[in-house]
């Protein structure tokens, strides 16, 4: 069996994209990880910018803050979580956030 991944490096020089009004890049797809992960940045997220709420069906959904502060619900549970904190979404459990607090918020989404 011969193995086809090769590696790969994905800098900020790299084509964003706007996803619900805010800059974001793709960091990682399952194209380029042979389905095992997805990566994606969002950056300047202004206060009160929020998500739809919302379930996946297919694949469970994990947040990792890196500035501000942001409100998570997941399951009916709200969250409070600022940078450097961890929220897991398992699939079919309805999620969403909200950018809240008095600065933007920058997040990796996988």
């Amino acid at each position: 069996m011969t193995n086809t991944l090769q590696p790969y490096v994905n800098t900020r020089e790299n084509a964003a994209f706007r996803f619900l009004g805010i800059p974001t890049s793709i960091r990682s797809t399952a194209e380029t990880t042979n389905g095992a992960f997805g990566l994606v940045e969002q950056w300047e997220m202004p206060v009160g910018f929020a998500s739809p709420y919302h379930t996946h069906h297919r694949e469970d959904e994990s947040f990792y803050v890196l500035e501000g502060e942001m409100a998570f619900v997941c399951g009916g549970k709200w969250l409070t979580v600022g940078p450097g904190m961890f929220v897991y979404g398992p699939r079919e459990i309805p999620h969403g956030f909200k950018v809240i607090g008095h600065s933007p918020a920058r997040m990796l989404i996988m």
